[in-house]
């Protein structure tokens, strides 16, 4: 790995046990200090902050799309039939989640129209563009479901109280530290989706790293998604739907499973490329 990914992983790795430690001593007091239901901010980040996970599916399903239909094989047309399929599912759930106030009728019709244009663009695409594409799509595919099934696996096991219930049902004495899980009863503040959600974006430094882009760029995509990751996460407080360490647990499980699938992925890449050049 080089300098950059041990700096990238170093630091998350400090503020994710500093910001544990403080979420362990004091989740409760933070949660009552920042509550504030009605903030624009917290409201807006509720909105935006999955946008993410629903958004990179898409792309990457049609990207797969493009790649599959340059091989005749029977695997191939059956990956590039299913590619199809999840891609015009996942955009209908995005047009669903995020676009309530429309007909389900309209966001069928918007979602086989952005089908169409999205996997058609793709096919204007060089073959390297696309190869460097589908490299990117695979780790991001990965990073995206092992994320998710993990997150969602563990909210349901762990059953913690979210503090806007017990606040509004004036019960806050129910509430319990992250390293007491309750069982499945239904809650599921610990870990954070949005937070979750929100890591993912880290993507694109990938994309970047496959591209081979200037390292300033990298480090500006860094800080960018770093400040949209931080946004949400302090949102989600705000907002009373999760605490400090549900945050912090969130943005930990995904970026965990970032770097070591983008890890792995690599050294696979390296290793076909030294067999192919041989």
């Amino acid at each position: 790995m080089s300098k950059y990914s041990y700096f990238l992983l170093l630091i998350p790795l400090v503020i994710v046990i500093a910001l544990m430690v403080v979420g362990t001593l004091y989740d409760l007091q933070i949660a009552i200090d920042i509550y504030n239901r009605e903030s624009l901010f917290a409201i807006i980040f509720d909105y935006v902050g999955e946008m993410p996970l629903y958004g990179l599916f898409p792309f990457c399903l049609a990207i797969c799309f493009v790649y599959y239909r340059q091989y005749t094989s029977t695997k191939y047309i059956v990956l590039s039939f299913l590619s199809v399929v999840f891609c015009v599912l996942s955009i209908y759930l995005f047009m669903q989640r995020f676009f309530t106030f429309l007909p389900a009728s309209v966001n069928l019709g918007i979602t086989l129209v952005l089908s169409f244009v999205l996997m058609y663009t793709f096919h204007f695409f060089k073959r390297d563009t696309l190869e460097k594409l589908y490299k990117f799509a695979l780790i991001a595919i990965t990073v995206l479901i092992i994320a998710l099934l993990l997150n969602q696996a563990i909210k349901y096991l762990w059953g913690r109280y979210r503090f806007h219930n017990l606040y509004v049902a004036n019960n806050l004495e129910r509430f319990t530290p992250w390293y007491l899980p309750l069982g499945i009863n239904g809650n599921k503040s610990f870990p954070s989706g949005h937070a979750s959600s929100a890591t993912n974006l880290f993507l694109l430094v990938t994309l970047c790293s496959i591209f081979k882009s200037k390292q300033w760029v990298k480090v500006l995509i860094t800080i960018l998604v770093s400040l949209f990751v931080v946004a949400v996460c302090l949102s989600r407080m705000v907002y009373g739907a999760h605490y400090l360490t549900d945050v912090t647990m969130g943005f930990a499980i995904s970026f965990t499973v970032y770097f070591v699938v983008q890890y792995l992925y690599f050294k696979h890449f390296e290793k076909k490329e030294k067999i192919a050049s041989t």
